[in-house]
């Protein structure tokens, strides 16, 4: 019996090997695991929707003949919230309550959203994407770097996301570095058990650095 640990919370379930879909994707592996990944792309990703960070959307993982993640939901379009899949990861929006209706707001790992009206933020509702920022992705045979800068108003950062598998082990660690840019502070809440502080001075740059770890082991 195999048995997966977490350090927060999963999308997806045991499911069927990966398969080409005509996606961007890219392909990691240390000769034990291998993780397959769709890329972030404005135009022809395979997610567009503006809830969760669009990096490190994790096909499937597989170990051992088995294949963890991928597809669990029935109806996909690129703009559904839920159709992510892996390690799934959600940062809060920032500069909402100061944006008038018209103006941008920050949501890091997508980009600048347009703020309609009134209403209260709301994470389920779809927003327009005014400003995706540009991505850039670093691979090498066992690790990937997704890199998001936006400069976007008040507001800059540069997130990224590095996913690499251990050498010689079932495990792989998630590393995440967010640098301000801009002349605000771009904290924001993220929802895979950790708050990221922040320091709203144009004169300094806080630089946040998170690791998270997924392991696969055999169970005795």
């Amino acid at each position: 019996m195999k048995k997966i640990g977490i350090m927060f919370l999963l999308s997806g379930f045991l499911t069927s090997p990966f398969q080409d879909s005509g996606f961007p994707e890219a392909q990691i592996s240390n000769g034990i695991l291998t993780a397959h990944f769709y890329l972030p792309d404005i135009y022809n990703g395979y997610y567009r929707a503006t809830r969760f960070d669009w990096s490190g959307n994790t096909i499937s993982l597989d170990y051992k003949g088995h294949s963890y993640y991928g597809k669990w939901f029935d109806k996909y379009e690129p703009t559904i919230h839920d159709v992510v899949m892996g390690p799934v990861e959600e940062f809060g929006a920032v500069g909402f309550s100061e944006a008038v209706n018209g103006g941008n707001f920050i949501k890091i790992g997508v980009g600048a959203l347009l703020k309609p009206d009134d209403k209260p933020y709301n994470s389920f509702r779809l927003y327009e994407i005014k400003n995706p920022g540009k991505w850039k992705i670093r691979k090498k045979s066992s690790s990937i770097s997704f890199i998001q800068t936006l400069s976007d108003g008040d507001y800059g950062y540069t997130y990224k996301k590095t996913v690499r598998l251990i050498k010689g082990s079932p495990e792989m660690v998630i590393d995440h570095t967010i640098s301000n840019n801009g002349g605000r502070g771009s904290c924001s809440a993220g929802k895979i058990f950790f708050a990221v502080p922040c320091r709203d001075s144009a004169k300094q740059k806080k630089i946040i650095i998170l690791m998270l770890r997924i392991w696969l082991q055999e169970q005795v």
